[in-house]
């Protein structure tokens, strides 16, 4: 118990530096334990909430009606459901009094839905009587109240959907189903299933989802049926059918995935936080250890061993880290509500964030382990540490000295591997993961390499500025090591803070200035073949002509050089599996044209060779994308077997195309050379370009009378959407970047007030030699406010390269930047700083010099 007691005098006796550690441990564990909680309490939400999402126990998905057949077939598997439930689901254009606009139609019977409910106004929850009265019955439709204001119109109007009228009956308020979680392009509307048919819109070729939903016997093994219908299904139509069964323990997928991919990027920033928390821990550590090497050198003396020294400093830090942990807690708990608040934009009505006992686990854990990573390499130290140095006048003796030896650098390696796998544990990607450290230590290496340079040259060509700048600049040099260590946390805290803004800049100014026609101003779809002449003729006469038409012939993919693509239902651990399986399920969308749009561009293989000739004996020739072929881990020479429509397709990957998606171009996966596809069912797309923003609403419309059924998407509005999103997700990052900051700032609040104490004689002296306090206080700020404002300078310009960088390959130079923003970081982090400098300070400065003429 005696090293645990020491251990504890030791913390008491040096109260300053035990709270700057738990304070600046607890800062960079809030965000991350904070998130995990986050990521737990959405799993569990939509754990509990999963029947009420899918409106089932059961859904049977297809893209074609089933024939009665089919459906005698799939029921005789179901064990005696106790209900049903028909959904159909599209995309297609509502014309208003005044606008149109792209809705997404959910089409139901009387029994939608099995578990849930829909909230109209009044906060009216919809029976099945409703239901048959209103929308199955009647030509009424339910919508979303912002669609109301888009298109102009009021409760009780009439609205145009294909062929019929329909009457805006009522708004929806709230709906526990999965059908409203989303921002998307598309507005939801509720009609009658058997009203939808008499649209016209679900003739052959137009995308749609039918659902087949049913509510299985309450002590059902709903997974060991789903299993056995699945089997049955690929028995009679084989492994690679169109038809899909998911369980209500599936249901919320699309959401689950998005928040998980949005909290594990954010906790990706947060892990910048704690790892400038652990290097603010580092420098405390040194600090101290520098101030009590006497101490220690003593208590070897009276028969400690290195061994035991070292117990009792990693019994201070454990200590401290698990206070910090207990805190960390607290805070994490406060700062949830907030979170939810920043992300309630993407979350399902009634999400309640609630802290959970694996958050607590794992703030323990980082908080007691993870103060021991990062202190380890200056417990290193303490090896070259010898008990002479007490007999020994010299006071620079006892000091902290790093010597070169292998495990000084070996004990860097512990917390490299810890922060490494826990990147790509929180990302779910080993690739992510890895290339998140490397670009962290990449900019870590620059940000302190400019910020070594800095120094070393204004101690070098230190300009004849006043004494006062020069002290100031003097100061800084001779505590690199702090300076350095501050200007790392608050410089990358700059950085990620100025990041979002500018990529949310310039897609915004893209928007604003469609003088550059990058984007087309229409995206058209669902265009039968007989429509393309007629619609050609049609936009002629209004002098737009349609680009990049189009065919798209719906497909699945069976075979991969000759091997069944079987679909597998192993649970994926990474974001790399999930995407691979995703691209072998998913239904493939299939095109053919001979040369490549300006939004694409050719990176392996060869273009086409033409038209494809069937007496030829080769295999026709297809072009796919490489994130598409990463996927199917193929590459140029594979071959690709399609289900088209029955008919297997094979063709050859003769090259790797990449394709500028944000474009706006009709572009797919995989595109075949002419002379295959022809002749296989197609509906096809097309864009129109350079449509004036006072013509666009009559061009909407007017396509609306002549064709339907073409479905319209206004560019500019949809990418609207898309910046509001990213605006949003922008603040969050935002608010985990400035946690990295708020660490950086604690750090110079106690490197401030650490260096005053030891310049304690030296500030004393120059009161004595006749200096006035204002001008020491002036010095102090300067010194620390230059240091704020080269760190954050430093860090909003990488982040500006980093946002150009990031432009360029993945936005097509769609790049400004955000001054406002910019300015404001480099000034609130200066005067941040420049205030934690003086609050650190003040008590030393406040001091008589009386104590350096009494010491003397």
């Amino acid at each position: 118990m005696i090293w645990f007691k020491l251990a504890f005098r030791e913390i008491r006796n040096n109260s300053h530096f035990s709270w700057f550690f738990i304070i600046n441990l607890t800062l960079g564990l809030v965000g991350f334990i904070a998130l995990d909680s986050f990521k737990i309490s959405i799993h569990h939400h939509i754990s509990n909430k999963s029947r009420a999402m899918l409106s089932a126990d059961l859904d049977v998905r297809s893209r074609r009606a089933l024939s009665p057949e089919d459906l005698a077939f799939i029921e005789n598997h179901l064990n005696g459901y106790v209900e049903k439930a028909r959904q159909v689901t599209f995309l297609s254009m509502l014309a208003g009094e005044k606008e149109s606009r792209l809705v997404q139609i959910v089409a139901v019977d009387e029994s939608y839905p099995l578990y849930g409910k829909i909230v109209l106004s009044d906060d009216k929850v919809v029976g099945h009587t409703d239901l048959k009265n209103q929308l199955i019955r009647n030509r009424n439709i339910w919508v979303q109240p912002e669609l109301l204001n888009a298109i102009g119109n009021q409760i009780g109007s009439k609205v145009t959907i294909g062929q019929l009228d329909f009457t805006l009956s009522d708004i929806v308020t709230d709906t526990s189903t999965g059908t409203m979680f989303f921002s998307s392009i598309a507005y939801r509307i509720f009609m009658g299933l058997n009203q939808a048919e008499k649209t016209g819109l679900l003739r052959f070729g137009s995308r749609r989802n039918y659902h087949y939903f049913y509510k299985l016997p309450e002590n059902a093994d709903v997974e060991e049926i789903a299993t056995r219908l699945k089997n049955k299904i690929n028995q009679k139509y084989g492994p690679n059918s169109a038809l899909f069964v998911n369980t209500h323990n599936n249901a919320g997928r699309r959401i689950k995935r998005f928040l998980g991919y949005l909290n594990d990027y954010l906790g990706l920033v947060s892990l910048v936080a704690l790892f400038m928390a652990g290097v603010g821990t580092a420098y405390l550590f040194r600090s101290y250890m520098a101030g009590n090497m006497k101490e220690m050198a003593i208590l070897m003396i009276l028969g400690a061993t290195k061994m035991r020294t070292y117990l009792v400093l990693m019994l201070q830090i454990t200590l401290l880290g698990t206070v910090s942990a207990m805190l960390a807690v607290g805070l994490s708990m406060l700062f949830l509500p907030l979170l939810t608040l920043l992300l309630q934009g993407f979350l399902p009505k009634g999400f309640t964030a609630v802290f959970s006992y694996q958050s607590v686990l794992l703030a323990f854990a980082m908080g007691m382990s993870g103060s021991i990573l990062f202190c380890l390499p200056v417990l290193n130290r303490i090896r070259n540490l010898k008990p002479l140095i007490l007999f020994n006048e010299d006071r620079r003796s006892l000091k902290l000295r790093q010597r070169f030896h292998p495990t000084a650098i070996l004990s860097y390696l512990p917390v490299a591997l810890t922060f490494w796998l826990i990147a790509v544990w929180q990302s779910h990607s080993w690739i992510i993961g890895s290339t998140f450290m490397a670009s962290l230590l990449i900019s870590f290496v620059i940000i302190g390499f400019i910020g070594w340079f800095l120094l070393s040259s204004s101690n070098r060509y230190l300009p004849d500025f006043t004494l006062i700048i020069k002290l100031a600049f003097r100061n800084l040099y001779r505590n690199k090591t702090a300076v350095i260590s501050s200007f790392l946390a608050i410089g990358l805290g700059a950085l990620l803070i100025n990041l979002i803004p500018q990529i949310h800049e310039g897609l915004q100014n893209e928007i604003s200035k469609p003088s550059t026609y990058r984007l087309p101003s229409f995206f058209l779809f669902d265009i039968q073949p007989e429509q393309v002449e007629p619609l050609k003729t049609f936009l002629a006469q209004k002098n737009y002509i349609p680009d990049n038409v189009s065919a798209m012939i719906e497909s699945r993919l069976t075979h991969i050089n000759g091997v069944e693509n079987l679909q597998s239902e192993k649970k994926t651990t990474t974001r790399e599996q999930e995407q691979g399986r995703a691209m072998r399920r998913r239904t493939q969308n299939l095109s053919y044209r001979l040369n490549l749009y300006e939004s694409e561009t050719l990176i392996a293989g060869r273009p086409f060779s033409g038209v494809y000739n069937p007496e030829s004996g080769q295999l026709p020739e297809i072009s796919v994308d490489p994130h598409y072929a990463e996927g199917l881990k193929v590459g140029v020479g594979d071959t690709l077997t399609f289900n088209v429509q029955g008919i297997p397709v094979q063709g050859k990957i003769i090259n790797l195309r990449k394709v500028k998606w944000q474009s706006a171009q009709p572009n797919f996966y995989v595109i075949f050379q002419p002379g295959v596809l022809e002749e296989a069912p197609s509906t096809s797309l097309a864009t129109i370009y350079k449509v004036k923003d006072e013509d666009k609403v009559s061009l909407q419309n007017d396509l609306i009378k002549k064709f339907p059924n073409i479905s319209s998407v206004d560019v500019s509005k949809t990418v609207d959407k898309i910046l509001d999103i990213t605006g949003q997700i922008s603040w969050a990052i935002q608010v985990m970047a400035f946690s990295a900051v708020l660490v950086g700032i604690i750090v110079v609040y106690s490197i401030a007030r650490y260096n005053s104490q030891n310049r304690m004689q030296e500030i004393n002296l120059l009161k004595v030699l006749g200096a006035d306090f204002n001008d020491i206080r002036k010095m102090v700020l300067l010194e620390f406010g230059m240091f704020g404002f080269t760190a954050s300078l430093v860090g909003s310009s990488l982040s500006l390269a980093a946002s150009w960088i990031l432009s360029l390959i993945v936005f097509e130079s769609i790049w400004a930047v955000a001054w406002p923003v910019t300015a404001a970081t480099i000034l609130s982090i200066t005067l941040l700083t420049m205030a934690a400098a003086y609050l650190g300070t003040v008590k030393t400065l406040n001091q008589k010099p009386i104590s350096l003429l009494q010491s003397v």
